[in-house]
């Protein structure tokens, strides 16, 4: 692969995940991630390779850094956010079993 096609390509994914993470889709983030990752393994060392301007694949590398650690901090947004909905849920289903059984035992 040409490094300038390889520069196109990493901005085109954090492109695509900065899009997902705006739209707080996490399916197309999952989607986009693992295509990313698959990609990467291709690519990466990539032996044939020739650098004219090793400084833009790695800033173009860190740039996709950085939206991958906002990726990351968005899911754990959305696993806190959906484990204490899970919690708040099954408590409520606990109290309405418990007042079942009360009502139950009142009759």
């Amino acid at each position: 692969m040409v490094e300038h096609e390889l520069i196109a390509q990493i901005k085109r994914y954090r492109t695509e995940i900065e899009t997902a993470l705006t739209a707080t889709d996490l399916e197309s983030l999952r989607g986009i991630s693992s295509e990313c990752d698959q990609f990467m393994r291709r690519h990466f060392p990539e032996s044939g390779l020739t650098c004219k301007d090793p400084g833009a694949v790695l800033m173009c590398l860190n740039e996709l850094s950085e939206v991958y650690q906002q990726a990351v901090a968005t899911i754990e947004r959305q696993k806190a956010q959906i484990g204490g909905q899970l919690h708040k849920i099954t408590r409520s289903r606990n109290n309405t079993n418990s007042y079942l059984d009360v009502a139950g035992n009142l009759e």
